[in-house]
This record gives C-alpha cells, structure tokens and sequence, in this order.
C-alpha cells in the first residue's frame, strides 16, 4: 500500500509458499486432491454442474454457451480498445459483426501449458454461474494460439478506479454496492465455488455515468476460482495479500475467506484505506496474521457504528465466528441500503406468464432461453430489482415458498396452480426467470431481424436453416435432457421436418 497514491496502488498476490506476483495467481491447478486438509475427510461428492437443473422443463444456462474452433476475429469485431489485464492475459472491447453488441473479450495465450488448464478452469467455473450479480459468459473460441471467453461488456469500469477517483464513498452507496458483492457472493458460494480473489478491482460497475447506489455491480474474475465440498479444508495459498484472511495465509481455510476479502472491500469503500497496510507484503500479512485494525481515525468520521460493527462480523478472525455471506445480506444496515427497494411491475409481469410460459412448447421455452441469455443490460437490469426482492433468502434462486409469497403479496386465486408449477420450475435460476418475464415486444419488436433470428441461430447448430432433433441435443445435453425429451421439444410442434426459420418466428409470435 503506498499512501497517498492511489493511482500506484497494486496489491501484491500470493503465489505459492511466499511467492509473489502482481497478478492473481495459485500455485495449483485449482482441482487438485492434495489440496484437501489432513483430519478434514468430507463424504460429499463434488455437485454436478448441473445443480439447478430439475427437470426437463428446465433448462441450464450453460447449454447456450457455445465452445467455438476458428478464428474469433472472423466474428468479431476489434477496435484496439484495452479493457485491463486478466490473471493470464489481456481483456479487449470488441462487437459482434452480425448483432453489433459489444462484447469484452478475455484470452490466454497458449504458452503455457499451467496458465492454459487454469483459463480451462475459469472457463468451466462461469459457464455454470447465473445470476444478476455475476458477470455472463457467452461463448469461447479457441484458434491455435489462443484460446478466448467472450463475455457481457460492464462500461463503468471497476470498483477501485471509481474509488481512485472519490477516496471514499458515502455509506449508503458503499451498503448499496457490497449488498449487491454479498448477494452474488452467497450464490457463488451455494454452487460450491470459491472465488479466492474477492477484491475491487473485480467488481464491474454497469455504467459510468450512472450514481453508485443505482448502478448494477458484476463480480468478474473466477481465474482462482475452485470447486468444493463442505466440510473440505483448502491448502493452496492463493489471493491477492491485501485482501487475504489470515487462514489463507497459514494454507486452511474455506469459502469464509471470501468473506473476509469482501470486508476489507467495504472498509476500503467507507475510509479510502485498507484495514490492513504496510510499506511491503511482509508487513501486510504480519498485521493480518494477527488481526488487529482499527476503525477510527479522521478516515472513519462520519461512518455509523452499524457499519462498523457489520466490517468487525466480516473481519472475526475466527472464520467460525464470522458470519456468512448470506448472514451479511440479511444484516440490518445492509438491507436498508440495498439497490432493489421492494416490489415493483416487473413481478407481476413474471407471475402473469407463469401459466403461459408451462404451457408452452418445449422449442419456444428453450428460445426465449436464449433470448433472456441475451438480453442487452439494460433490458435484463430493469428485471434484476424483482428477482432480488422475490429472492427472501438471497440463493439466486427461486423457491416454491417464494413464489407462494409473491402470491400473496398480489392476492391472486392463481395460488391454487402454484404447487404444480413449483414441481415443474422450482428452484428457478435467474435467466429462466427472465426467460418467464420476457413479454412479446421485446423479442418481436425488430421482426425478423432481432433476437429471434439470434435464437435461430443459436439453436441452428449445424448452419443448414432447420432446428432438428441433433441440434437441439447439442443444446440440451448440459441441461441433462433425455432422447426422448430432446425429440419432444422439436416433433412436438413440427413433426419429423423440423424447424425452418418461418415457422420458427411463427412460433415466437404465437
């Protein structure tokens, strides 16, 4: 930490056993067995990737995400605009050249065959990740050099650099921000995975020019990221120093270290400083072995207590007495300064097409899928504030329970359906909700020529201009759909012929 210039500030990252980088790197690849602490056995076997997959009638997020061989340029547009430096390379600005959206794109060199396996991870990691909070992975390619992820384009930069800019934040935008870190935090952590590299530089904020407490917040960057089962003891010292806990300085810890990292972020937002600092990494983790900061000082006038005593429950250094993710999204002072302020029309839309969306064929719920993957931020964000506030228990997902209280909340007679349509959608992911609220004009509105052609497209695996039994399989087997359920979801509505795009967009429009 160099006081007071922030534009040299770059925290150091552990490598390894005292092993230090700029970058964020592990110094094993993030699956390895030996990683699992002594006298720490776990029964559990690793979740499938398919966690919030039920059914048929469900359909995973990670289907769409389609791995691509040739050349990305030949799809993609680059203007030379540098976003910032990933863990194993550069990430660029580039538009699709048929849809014109912008996309950021993320590559890794194929030099290195430890650098290649670990972006493999990262790759596996974010296909299965689907929530507001988080940012998107579309589609990778590889050529023989490189190999790419293509994600969702957040324009207001990093947290950090927004930091950089105003020192400190007022308290209500620095709760409205880490209430967005502590949701997408707690999902992240119901699938199983690790961050290990929580820190601002990895908080993207949707739009510059938007007042922080409005702003969307995507937490990026999974190249540390692990799979784990409870009750599993990790080994591998892996973060960027500032940020680190002190279990993951001695080399056991557990996802209780992402939330340590994410209370040095709030104490970074509210006093321009962080808890921990020092002239070299030495001295850092010395103070943050043994865990003494203070929260006082001309940086902390005019921060409440509540905020305080919500970074002391994140900064126990006991990861057993430190409170959980989900336990810091439920905290009072949090709650009252979250970005979603309750109910709004966006519900009752998603609870009007409930019915409509069961009844529909199995073609068009897996189209509007895709349609919801690829929303423009704007269009998505408008939905983000219903599904935080339908989501009592921050999951990022949607329970029986919690459709039965929306139920309510509206007094509709359609209670008496609900059961049903919980077995069928329950637990519902986010881009199925939005699949659910999407309503006609925002997928028809350019005819032919918008989303539903992108649909087609997407789903016309092999290019000939008919959706089939085969494409449609492609799609499906990460959603874990059998023979017969893929073969439903096309012959149902257009016996053996298949899908041509004019009986496609007549589908959509019906």
């Amino acid at each position: 930490w160099l006081k007071p210039c922030w534009p040299n500030f770059l925290p150091q990252t552990l490598v390894g056993m005292g092993c230090f980088s700029s970058k964020s790197t592990a110094n094993a690849e993030p699956t390895d067995p030996t990683e699992v602490g002594q006298g720490c056995p776990s029964t559990e076997t690793e979740p499938p990737l398919w966690t919030t997959v039920k059914s048929s009638t469900q359909f995973a997020a990670v289907a769409l995400i389609r791995d691509n061989t040739g050349k990305v340029a030949d799809f993609y547009s680059f203007n030379g605009d540098e976003l910032g430096e990933g863990g194993f390379g550069t990430v660029y600005k580039a538009c699709h050249k048929v849809s014109q959206v912008t996309r950021a794109i993320k590559s890794c060199a194929k030099n290195s065959r430890k650098e290649v396996e670990l972006f493999r991870s990262e790759i596996q990691i974010m296909k299965v990740l689907d929530h507001p909070n988080v940012v998107t992975l579309f589609e990778t390619f590889e050529d023989r050099d490189k190999v790419y992820m293509v994600m969702e384009l957040a324009s207001g930069g990093n947290a950090l650099s927004r930091l950089s800019k105003e020192k400190r934040l007022p308290e209500d935008k620095a709760l409205s921000l880490m209430h967005q870190v502590f949701y997408g935090i707690c999902y992240i952590h119901s699938q199983y995975i690790l961050h290990r590299d929580i820190k601002l530089e990895n908080f993207l904020l949707f739009n510059k020019d938007e007042p922080l407490e409005e702003t969307t917040l995507k937490i990026a960057d999974f190249g540390l990221s692990r799979h784990f089962k409870r009750g599993e003891v990790i080994r591998t010292k892996a973060g960027t120093v500032t940020y680190c806990s002190p279990q993951v300085l001695e080399g056991r810890y557990d996802k209780a270290c992402d939330v340590w990292a994410s209370g040095v972020c709030l104490c970074f937002m509210l006093s321009g400083q962080p808890p921990f600092d020092g002239s070299s990494d030495a001295e850092i983790m010395n103070k943050i072995k043994r865990g003494n900061y203070t929260l006082s000082g001309e940086h902390w006038e005019g921060v409440s207590d509540d905020a305080k005593n919500a970074i002391r429950n994140l900064l126990k250094f006991d990861p057993k007495q430190r409170i959980t993710a989900q336990d810091a999204v439920n905290e009072q002072i949090v709650k009252a300064n979250r970005s979603s302020k309750g109910m709004s029309g966006k519900e009752r839309i998603f609870y009007n097409n409930l019915q409509d969306y069961c009844a529909m064929p199995e073609l068009k719920r897996v189209a509007l899928h895709v349609i919801a993957q690829n929303l423009n931020a704007g269009d998505a964000r408008s939905f983000n504030d219903a599904f935080v506030s339908m989501d009592s228990d921050a999951n990022g997902t949607l329970e029986e329970s919690e459709l039965e209280a929306m139920a309510i909340h509206f007094g509709s007679n359609m209670k008496v359906d609900l059961h049903k349509i919980a077995q069928t959608l329950c637990p519902l992911p986010y881009n199925e909700f939005l699949a659910v609220a999407l309503q006609k004009d925002m997928y028809m509105k350019e005819g032919r020529s918008g989303p539903c052609l992108s649909a087609f497209r997407c789903l016309d695996r092999n290019g000939d201009g008919r959706i089939s039994k085969a494409d449609i399989g492609q799609v499906c087997q990460a959603s874990n759909w059998s023979e017969k359920e893929v073969a439903e979801a096309v012959l149902g509505a257009f016996a053996n012929e298949g899908c041509d795009f004019d009986s496609f967009v007549a589908m959509m429009d019906s």
